[in-house]
């Protein structure tokens, strides 16, 4: 894995020559000088192979300056031996493609590891076992099986949703869909089929988005020659966390995703096979034959980084933020929190539809956390880091403040007489408790000559 890191420069002058040292699981793994110019800035970079799979950790170090805290940056790095995909076909041929598209090599250790199941095994196979994901072509879904896909959104898994020929729509909106997104599976609703007698060519839309970056300046990959005739238009539930990678040349959206709970759902609104048939007058013609394009294995693959992107996403946050995770099937009830600091902590977990999670929101040092669980031996680490903008200490024009930041209380005490100022203050309380401590006394006094006489 290559490491980028940016250095920047808040400074007025120059900084040349600032060494910058890469640590990963504490070991010393590489270094650099960078030079910045005031204002600017510049990035240092380093290839690490990781060669076991867990918890690892990659920390970048700065050359100390007058602000220390942000001279370092922490990383947590889960490694996995490879990543498990689920496949579930709607029929036969359905996810074939999908799943050679996954793993088209035939190495003994694969780094993904795809396998291809009916629909009917939904329900019996644990789906926290696989990091994503991919419907290819079901026909229809019920309220258990729509659940079980909820929760494995909700615990940070990857959903990847191909349509077809064999598609229920009403079916989809009904339990997949919704308005709100702790209802709703899939990011758009799903509208009519439509066909055109001609192929429809696909819209990169200026490759914007992560899916389809990598094919920008490659026109000969196949992308957006890739032949489409038949697709089931898509309105995203909420226009404003739902992003279009792709489009169809007549405007429609042809690949949507979202994130959902803590994972990522993208939906493709065409077929992943060219077993999806389309019987009309002019005879049978295929959904698309994207499947047997050169573009679909690395438009797949990028499908799938981004699905299993939300799997690490809380391993990473910034101080004050919140540490939270799902803990592993066999863990306790609670956990050992280690932070920097010495700080320890015992923490208590909680169920969540179905899982165990915990959370600590008291993350107020930056460096390294574990999350050590007792019953299992296990840990996981998460990394805490300052908010870079906080490392610029240029003076804030009193202008550009927003308005309530007012400046009537100092100018209240800049128009204050001169002759207020020199007055010394009265402090009524000292008259007030020698008040007090008078008629205390004239009390006792007045007790010890009531008793005398009634002595006498």
């Amino acid at each position: 894995i290559t490491f980028l890191a940016e250095v920047r420069n808040f400074g007025p002058q120059t900084v040349s020559g600032r060494q910058a040292e890469f640590f990963v699981d504490g070991a010393r793994a590489g270094d650099a000088s960078v030079d910045v110019e005031s204002g600017g800035a510049a990035a240092v970079s380093f290839t690490h192979r990781f060669e076991d799979a867990g918890e690892h950790t990659v920390e970048v170090r700065l050359a100390d300056d007058p602000l220390l805290v942000d001279n370092h940056r922490w990383l947590s790095m889960p490694v996995r031996e490879s990543i498990r995909v689920l496949c579930i076909r709607g029929k036969p041929g359905a996810a074939e493609h999908v799943a050679y598209a996954l793993s088209p090599s035939q190495s003994d250790r694969p780094r993904v590891r795809p396998e291809v199941v009916v629909e009917s095994l939904l329900l019996e196979l644990d789906l926290s076992q696989y990091d994503a994901i991919f419907l290819c072509n079901v026909g229809r879904f019920g309220r258990d099986e729509a659940n079980v896909l909820r929760q494995y959104l909700a615990g940070g898994g990857g959903l990847v949703t191909f349509l077809g020929d064999q598609v229920q729509s009403e079916n989809y909106n009904e339990m997949l869909g919704g308005e709100s997104s702790e209802e709703r599976v899939l990011p758009a609703k799903l509208g009519e089929a439509a066909f055109s007698q001609s192929p429809i060519s696909i819209d990169p839309l200026r490759y914007v988005h992560p899916i389809v970056r990598p094919f920008e300046g490659h026109p000969q990959s196949g992308l957006i020659t890739t032949p489409i005739w038949k697709y089931i238009r898509l309105a995203p539930y909420d226009p404003q966390q739902v992003r279009t990678a792709a489009a169809l040349t007549g405007g429609d959206a042809l690949i949507v995703e979202e994130t959902i709970g803590r994972g990522r759902s993208i939906l493709v609104a065409t077929a992943p096979s060219n077993e999806s048939i389309h019987r009309g007058p002019e005879g049978t013609t295929p959904w698309t034959t994207m499947a047997l394009w050169p573009s679909f294995p690395p438009l797949v693959q990028e499908m799938l980084a981004l699905a299993v992107s939300g799997r690490n996403e809380n391993r990473n946050v910034m101080v004050g933020d919140e540490l939270s995770a799902t803990a592993p099937p066999s863990a306790g009830q609670s956990l050992t929190l280690i932070g920097p600091g010495d700080h320890r902590e015992r923490i208590v977990t909680s169920m969540e539809e179905g899982r165990r999670r915990w959370s600590f929101a008291n993350v107020d040092l930056s460096g390294l956390y574990h999350a050590n669980y007792d019953s299992t031996r296990a840990a996981q680490v998460f990394a805490a880091n300052v908010d870079p903008r906080e490392s610029d200490l240029t003076r804030i024009d009193p202008e550009t403040l927003p308005s309530q930041f007012s400046q009537t209380i100092e100018a209240a005490a800049e128009e204050t007489p001169v002759a207020a100022l020199a007055r010394p203050r009265q402090e009524w309380f000292r008259w007030f408790l020698g008040a007090v401590l008078l008629l205390m006394l004239t009390e006792t006094c007045f007790a010890w000559w009531i008793g005398n006489r009634a002595a006498r």
